[in-house]
């Protein structure tokens, strides 16, 4: 046998052992890290569809509700949407209510859908103060796909990370 007959079968072989692993393993699927992947890349629609498929294996993960609100605003801004698409987004907010960075969300899709910021009212402090010490990497995701300016939630945030930024 030639040289280049045994290197040709080695490579055979070689792509016959990855098709294998391949094929034993497969590519990474998790419903959940895809949907942040389109989140992050702003395609909401597929977003959404990936968090509601990990949320049928995993219907308390409060993370996953979260994102799933998210991605239901489709980069727009709460007042935007249909009561019914609010009172969706504000049960997945309400499942994650663990997490203050959902509690800031709620708290900014009441106040935005409601055109809240139009009036005197304003929401409560503690729901400020939990804005003011929400995470930043959780400020940043609201503040890049809910653009809210005008909610006093918003600007919160975005005072938040304008302090981190001038440290």
């Amino acid at each position: 046998m030639s040289k280049e007959n045994r290197f040709e079968r080695i490579d055979a072989q070689i792509v016959q052992i990855a098709d294998t692993i391949h094929q034993t393993t497969g590519p990474t699927t998790d419903p959940g890290r895809i949907g942040r992947e389109f989140l992050d890349q702003g395609q909401y629609e597929l977003a959404a569809r990936q968090f509601r498929d990990a949320l049928a294996a995993r219907p308390t993960d409060v993370h996953l509700n979260f994102l799933r609100a998210i991605a239901l605003l489709q980069g727009r801004r709460p007042n935007r949407h249909s009561r019914e698409m609010i009172s969706q987004i504000r049960a997945h907010l309400r499942a994650a209510a663990d997490l203050p960075e959902a509690r800031v969300l709620h708290a900014l899709v009441i106040e935005d859908a409601g055109l809240r910021w139009r009036r005197a009212d304003h929401p409560p402090e503690d729901v400020l103060d939990t804005a003011r010490h929400t995470a930043s990497d959780s400020a940043e995701l609201i503040l890049r796909h809910v653009p809210a300016r005008e909610a006093r939630v918003w600007r919160v945030l975005a005072q938040r990370r304008e302090g981190d930024g001038s440290r």
